[in-house]
């Protein structure tokens, strides 16, 4: 493959665009789009790919050119944007490659972005779509919505990582007559709110809950919001639910003590570093939890077009 055999396939066949990848792959185009789309690469092009890529790295620069989110992809490229979520979330197991520059951390694999926050004011692109249902959640997720605090996601800082569990969409439309049965599909702490759509012909309920659990290595957030409208003898319902969880950094409290031991006559003293793994701090949980609520927000933004009322 080489740049002027992909030029002529893509011209003989009326694409606009073309362009060659991984050495030998040629790829045709009417329109470019991506999901994150400023890409920087050293040189004068406007993209950014370097042989010692880390996360850090993709952060700092777009974070100084003032984006709100940052993804590595393909080991060494670096993408910013202020908005993110256009093709929605893709299986962990498909971010498979090792950052060039830091063999232990993961950065995208091909054609697959590992999303971050930079720390600056994010902007959650939620148009109206005219499902009144959906855009009602979309308003409650803007409303929820903030970058994960500076310092708080790295290898050595309180979080190293996210993994979505059973991200749920569910949506209904319903006469009031099958209220009480389709019920029992929704949290049991949703159902006395539910109840109320039996009363008044325009009724209409919020419900919501958020739990968080935080163990020795990791920290976990469950949390769901719904809306449900009755118009008339019908009912329109939606909610968006999932469990965020965070493998933490382990906190240690650092100490000296001094052991001695004679010889001969003489006694030998040293000072040892002894490490105590300790706690979280009320500061570092309040951290935990911010970072877990814009995660959460995150994957709700992102799966808000599978609600269709």
């Amino acid at each position: 493959m080489s740049v002027g055999k992909c030029n002529h396939v893509c011209t003989s066949r009326h694409f606009r665009f073309f362009g060659v990848q991984a050495r030998k792959e040629c790829c045709l185009r009417n329109a470019l789009h991506r999901m994150l789309r400023r890409q920087w690469r050293s040189g004068p092009v406007t993209s950014w790919r370097h042989g010692g890529m880390t996360i850090n790295k993709c952060k700092n620069i777009c974070k100084s050119r003032g984006y709100a989110f940052f993804g590595v992809q393909y080991a060494d490229q670096c993408f910013c944007d202020n908005s993110y979520g256009k093709y929605g979330a893709r299986p962990d197991s498909e971010c498979n490659m090792h950052c060039n520059g830091d063999r232990s951390s993961l950065c995208g694999g091909p054609w697959r972005n590992n999303v971050y926050a930079t720390g600056l004011k994010a902007t959650v692109s939620i148009s109206a779509t005219g499902k009144p249902i959906r855009d009602s959640i979309a308003a409650k997720v803007r409303s929820m919505s903030a970058a994960i605090p500076a310092g708080v996601v790295c290898s050595s800082c309180l979080i190293t990582s996210f993994r979505r569990q059973n991200v749920i969409h569910r949506s209904d439309s319903f006469p009031v007559s099958q209220l009480n049965a389709r019920m029992s599909h929704y949290p049991a702490s949703a159902r006395n709110k539910l109840k109320a759509l039996h009363f008044g012909a325009n009724a209409k309920t919020t419900f919501e809950d958020s739990k968080i659990d935080i163990r020795p290595n990791h920290a976990s957030k469950n949390t769901y919001f719904g809306i449900a409208h009755r118009s008339n003898n019908h009912i329109r319902l939606g909610m968006i639910s999932t469990i965020i969880t965070a493998t933490l950094v382990h906190k240690y409290n650092v100490f000296n003590k001094r052991v001695c031991r004679k010889v001969f006559f003489w006694n030998r003293c040293k000072n040892h570093a002894i490490k105590q793994r300790r706690g979280y701090n009320g500061n570092e949980i309040r951290q935990i939890d911010a970072a877990l609520q814009s995660e959460t927000m995150r994957v709700f933004t992102e799966n808000l077009g599978h609600i269709h009322v």
